[in-house]
C-alpha cells in the first residue's frame, strides 16, 4: 500500500530545493506544495511547457495535498503512483519535444 505519497517524492523536492533558479522561490515543502497546488490550470500547463517546474514536481505537490486531508475523506480512490506514473510520461514527452495540451495537469475526481 502506498501510505504517504510525500515518501517517493523527497529525492524530487531535494532536488527543487538545490537548483539555484528555485532556491529563491521555495523554502521548504510546504510552500513548494501550497505555491503548485494553488496554480490555475493555465498556470500548471504552461509552467510545465516552460519548463519552470516538472510535470513530476506538481504530481508530488498534489499527492501530498491529498495525503494531507485524507481525514477529511474527500477522496473515494487515491492512485498516487498513477499520478506519478503520468506525471513521468509528460516530463519526457516535453523533453522528446511530444508534450500534449494538458499533459503535466494533475486530475481529481471526488
Amino acid at each position: 500500500e502506498f501510505d504517504h505519497p510525500g515518501q517517493r517524492c523527497s529525492r524530487v523536492r531535494s532536488g527543487i530545493q538545490k537548483q539555484k533558479k528555485r532556491e529563491s522561490r521555495f523554502r521548504g515543502n510546504d510552500e513548494v506544495s501550497f505555491e503548485l497546488t494553488n496554480k490555475t490550470i493555465a498556470q500548471i500547463r504552461d509552467g510545465v511547457r516552460d519548463g519552470d517546474f516538472s510535470a513530476r514536481e506538481v504530481a508530488c505537490a498534489f499527492n501530498d495535498a491529498v495525503a494531507a486531508g485524507r481525514a477529511l475523506n474527500a477522496w473515494t480512490v487515491e492512485t498516487p503512483e498513477l499520478a506519478l506514473a503520468a506525471a513521468d510520461v509528460a516530463d519526457n514527452a516535453r523533453m522528446s519535444g511530444e508534450l500534449k495540451p494538458l499533459s503535466g495537469v494533475p486530475l481529481g475526481i471526488k
